[in-house]
């Protein structure tokens, strides 16, 4: 399997984590690629092509166009806010 890393992708829409990569395995059809989330381990869709170019090209595409509907971005921004202020370690009983 090799792993592209890849200006072209957009963060990640589940955690927002910047650091994505695009990987690729050999598959009987062609060739595999898809778009991983290094922080929180999401993937977007799996893309057989016949050369490499077209498959990395069309993995960065599916995960270019994958969104998380507006409530749960709106919920992931107020998390995110709220972190900054509580510890970690802060047990609510």
């Amino acid at each position: 399997m090799a792993i592209y890393k890849s200006e072209l992708t957009n963060e990640c829409p589940f955690c927002g984590c910047e650091n994505v990569k695009v990987c690729t395995h050999h598959h009987r059809l062609g060739l595999m690629a898809w778009v991983s989330c290094n922080h929180c381990m999401a993937a977007g869709s799996s893309m057989v092509e016949e050369s490499r170019e077209e498959a990395v090209k069309a993995a960065i595409d599916a995960w270019n166009e994958a969104t998380l509907p507006l409530r749960t971005q709106v919920i992931n921004r107020i998390h995110a806010w709220l972190s900054r202020f509580i510890p970690h370690n802060w047990v609510p009983f």
